[in-house]
């Protein structure tokens, strides 16, 4: 499966219209029946963007082959998590990922929002 940024910002939205650092994980309820939405929850987890009350990974979910067990908690998008939103939240640069390298893999994709924003803060100072 590829990496959708559209998919991850929809995502990430959560956390920031959020009124409290800690969102229930019940809000992503609709999401959890589909397969997108698993592998886009875990690359997150996978960079470690993503942490519960104690400070864990967000993980609130366990599948098998033919079921998926949830267990809600309370989670927290961390400080890397906000800096990778503030590249993904821009269309340029979610247009500049789909048009010229749909296939990149998380590392790359966190590289590239990381250059986006340094380059974006260049251009103000």
């Amino acid at each position: 499966m590829k990496i959708d940024v559209d998919y991850l910002k929809t995502i990430l939205d959560k956390f920031i219209e959020s009124e409290t650092q800690y969102i229930e994980t019940s809000i992503f309820n609709d999401f959890l029946e589909d397969e997108k939405f698993l592998f886009h929850w875990d690359i997150l987890l996978d960079k470690k963007l993503i942490l519960n009350l104690q400070d864990n990974l967000g993980k609130f979910y366990s599948k098998t082959y033919n079921n998926i067990a949830i267990f809600h908690t309370k989670v927290r998008l961390n400080a890397y998590g906000y800096d990778f939103y503030e590249a993904l939240k821009e269309e340029e640069f979610r247009n500049k990922i789909k048009n010229g390298l749909s296939d990149i893999g998380i590392d790359t994709l966190l590289n590239l929002s990381k250059k986006y924003i340094d380059k974006k803060v260049d251009t103000l100072f």
